[in-house]
């Protein structure tokens, strides 16, 4: 869906008028009243990990992509503790050239809350499409982090060949190249997964530009493609919204272990 109104004067270009240097998708910027506007390009002939991420063999930007942008906005911009709330994926966006424009809009509301659209183009057109929106707000404070690593894998007991995995995710849909196969090991429960997820080799420098690598990220989400799996859907398994979003620090690991639980069951 293409926007119908835009808040800056179009002949005015962000570079003039601000950069921040702190991260690859929030580079050029401008802070109108109650409004932050960045804008950033993508040039998937230096971020070349996003030449893995395919559905049915066309190139969209990760999902994950979305979730860093708001976090690096979280942490760099407002640097306080704030959750991801309602976010919708409005639309794929197809890098269909080797550079493309993002843009992140927020405007602040009322009560530490905040409302976040992103928009993205080829790098010469003018119209901008909305590709997801949603909210930031006050966190919600919890000690309940649940149970350490060793006690939670003894309630798995049968494990997943990965390769025979990705394989049904690319007769499905989902073409992920060697960046995009970060899952390790995958193991599954009745009710949930375990998964062991790793940054490849050739981009685990990269962690340290990132709060969550966006790779990382996608990892841990593609164990959610099980619980599809065993629902026979035909449709592509596709991440489309996400409720709640709170990450509590810089994640600059190169390996985790991701627990998916899928609370419809039972």
């Amino acid at each position: 869906r293409q926007r119908q109104m835009c808040i800056r004067d179009r002949s005015n270009s962000l570079s003039q008028l601000g950069h921040s240097g702190n991260h690859v998708f929030l580079e050029n910027y401008i802070k109108v009243a109650d409004h932050w506007i960045y804008e950033s390009t993508i040039d998937i002939n230096q971020l070349t990990y996003l030449n893995d991420h395919k559905i049915l063999n066309e190139n969209v930007l990760p999902a994950s992509c979305y979730s860093e942008l708001i976090f690096a906005f979280i942490k760099d911009v407002l640097k306080k503790d704030f959750i991801i709330e309602e976010l919708s994926i409005q639309a794929p966006f197809q890098l269909s050239e080797d550079k493309h424009s993002i843009q992140l809009i927020v405007k602040e509301l009322a009560n530490y809350k905040f409302e976040f659209n992103i928009y993205g183009k080829q790098l010469n057109e003018e119209n901008w499409n909305s590709h997801a929106n949603g909210f930031i707000g006050p966190s919600e404070s919890s000690s309940n982090f649940g149970t350490s690593l060793p006690q939670t894998k003894k309630s798995y007991h049968s494990e997943i060949e990965v390769s025979a995995y990705y394989k049904n995710l690319a007769l499905s849909g989902l073409n992920y190249g060697l960046s995009f196969q970060g899952i390790q090991k995958l193991f599954y429960s009745e009710k949930s997964v375990l998964t062991e997820i790793a940054l490849p080799e050739n981009i685990t420098l990269d962690a340290l530009k990132y709060k969550f690598h966006p790779v990382l990220l996608d990892a841990a989400f593609q164990g959610l493609m099980y619980f599809f799996e065993q629902e026979s859907e035909e449709s592509i398994p596709l991440l489309h919204s996400v409720e709640k979003f709170r990450l509590l620090q810089t994640v600059q690991a190169n390996k985790l272990w991701v627990e998916l639980i899928n609370n419809s069951v039972g």
